[in-house]
């Protein structure tokens, strides 16, 4: 989690930085208080996810990598 932190600020400004810190905590609250409202299903987006990751890997191997979940 560091690392993405530090690669995601470090070539920004103080504005930059603080107008970036202001859209994810926006971001975060909204999805927070749209799965609080039932607007989303939890375990829809867990079970999409997965369907993905699955989709994902499935041609990642067809092209010859060695992956796992």
């Amino acid at each position: 989690m560091n690392i993405v932190a530090f690669n995601l600020f470090k070539d920004l400004n103080l504005r930059e930085t603080i107008i970036a810190v202001i859209m994810l905590v926006l971001m975060f609250f909204l999805s927070w208080l749209r799965l609080k409202q039932g607007a989303v299903s939890k375990e829809k987006l867990e079970e999409n996810k997965r369907d993905v990751v699955k989709k994902a890997l499935e041609a990642e191997n067809t092209l010859g990598g060695n992956y796992e979940i």
